[in-house]
């Protein structure tokens, strides 16, 4: 029945959830709707994934363009490369030059401790939090935090003035 949600009721649901909540998270599909589009309105930070394929910097590029569209500056977006291979060319430095947004995190490429938590259903952070990929995600955290105190400093820069 989620189809009968409209962006503005998920939106309150939101609200609400930033008033109960410190951090609210929202997993979002690669499919923009109305209901993500209105996410994007109250959320202070969005997090941008992308990997080393083409396709995925082009819709990264895209993404960035449909913000700046609305909005939306880059100071408020966490640029993140996922699943990232030493081996292939595109380097987070090249992809942070074309893009002219700096990729800030990135998580290494490690199929076996990953495949293998999916596979067993455990969480990799519970038994592998110190391997490189455990790193990427904690430095993932850390940037969200950083970035979620960086405008709040603003914030209360831009209301004593």
């Amino acid at each position: 029945m989620a189809e009968k949600v409209s962006p503005e009721q998920f939106t309150r649901v939101l609200k609400f959830l930033q008033r109960m909540y410190s951090y609210v998270v929202v997993d979002t599909s690669t499919n923009l709707t109305d209901m993500i589009l209105s996410t994007f309105d109250i959320s202070d930070v969005i997090v941008l994934v992308t990997t080393q394929e083409i396709p995925a910097i082009k819709n990264a590029r895209l993404f960035l363009d449909l913000l700046h569209t609305i909005g939306i500056t880059n100071e408020h977006v966490v640029f993140v490369m996922n699943r990232y291979d030493k081996k292939i060319a595109i380097t987070p430095q090249r992809v942070s030059d074309n893009l002219k947004h700096e990729v800030s995190v990135i998580i290494p490429l490690d199929g076996k401790v990953v495949v293998a938590a999916v596979n067993r259903g455990v969480p990799f952070m519970l038994d592998n939090k110190s391997q490189p990929v455990g790193r990427g995600v904690f430095s993932l955290a850390q940037a969200v935090r950083a970035k979620l105190n960086e405008l709040e400093s603003q914030s209360h820069a831009a209301v004593k003035r």
